[in-house]
């Protein structure tokens, strides 16, 4: 049998040595949300004078970092983000030239990332958080999102693996092989983790308006926010409920408990939760962690409307920001103000 720890230790580099293994120029691709490197992230600008110009892609930051909000590091880092959050919003806003908002609809974002990436020419590397290696058959996991990063693994010039003892083992389509990683770094940080919003009092009575259309044996995709987790806590009386979503939420778990859902009546992956990242509470991480019945499958995936149209009695729950009088909703923007993103697409 091999014994891939000796592959392991043979490209095992401390943090800092391998951010300065990067080239000069090119584009590193972080992992998102609940997944992105934090290493990586948050040691970056300490090496600002190896770079002439690092583009550093992620989606919904869930930290703060001094490459994509301190405006000492215009000209030598740029934060291309596929959906804002606090300190993008906040760089954006004093006018810093740090970070660019890339229009998407999620599922086709790391294709249609590579596609530019590669006519520009410039090297990719993937970065990303993973479990620890399995000693006996070689292989990481990617944790708690597969959005875009087994595309970008795919493409990548250079791949990098941050190993964390707190990333949770997840099934589906989320192994990567030690013969595939270049570079492997060790660090120790919790996950980033998302408060159980409180419904106000208008959200619970739209809540309830939409729980009235829930028929039973639906399958559900459930967006963030407040509105959302009322509707799931409106639902607790309903039979047979099915989930396949984008994001799996807190609430997925309390309904699971309660027998509402039970994915037992699903036309489509029946048994199965499925989804393509998750970000909540560490309760939701461990509830997530090796459990067979959870299926992370990748975003070109799950969110294809040609794939989720598949699903009997398809509800989607997600949450707007703004409506005109014509009818037309944006959940992404407030008037000429980016400020989150395109989820659910």
């Amino acid at each position: 049998m091999a014994n891939w720890n000796d592959a392991y230790k043979n490209k095992l580099r401390p943090i800092d040595e391998a951010i300065r293994s990067l080239p000069k120029e090119g584009t590193v691709i972080i992992s998102m949300a609940s997944m992105e490197a934090q290493g990586f992230m948050g040691r970056i600008h300490e090496h600002a004078d190896h770079f002439d110009f690092l583009t550093i892609t992620s989606c919904l930051n869930m930290n703060s970092y001094p490459f994509c909000e301190d405006p000492k590091y215009e000209g030598t880092f740029m934060n291309d983000n596929w959906f804002f959050g606090p300190s993008n919003r906040m760089a954006k806003a004093k006018g810093y030239d740090l970070v660019d908002f890339i229009p998407n609809n999620l599922h086709l974002a790391g294709d249609s990332k590579l596609t530019a990436l590669k006519e520009d020419g410039k090297p990719i590397i993937f970065w990303g958080p993973a479990t620890p290696i399995q000693g006996k058959t070689g292989f990481f996991n990617l944790g708690l999102s597969n959005v875009y990063e087994q595309e970008i693994i795919e493409a990548a010039d250079i791949i990098i693996l941050e190993v964390n003892e707190n990333v949770p083992w997840i099934h589906g389509d989320t192994q990567i092989h030690i013969n595939q990683v270049d570079i492997v770094v060790e660090e120790d940080y919790p996950i980033p983790e998302i408060p159980l919003l409180e419904p106000s009092e208008v959200e619970k009575r739209i809540a309830a308006h939409i729980a009235g259309l829930v028929e039973d044996e639906s399958t559900l995709q459930i967006g963030i926010g407040g509105i959302p987790n009322a509707v799931a806590a409106l639902l607790a009386d309903k039979k047979n409920l099915g989930i396949h979503t984008e994001m799996f939420c807190e609430s997925m778990i309390d309904l699971f408990e309660c027998g509402a859902v039970t994915n037992l009546s699903k036309n489509f992956w029946p048994g199965k939760f499925i989804f393509t990242f998750a970000l909540g509470s560490k309760r939701m991480y461990d509830w997530l962690d090796n459990n067979p019945a959870a299926l992370e499958l990748r975003g070109k995936y799950v969110n294809d409307p040609n794939v989720v149209c598949r699903n009997d009695k398809m509800v989607s729950i997600n949450t707007a920001i703004t409506i005109d009088l014509s009818g037309q909703v944006c959940s992404e923007s407030l008037g000429t103000v980016q400020y989150s993103g395109t989820g659910g697409q």
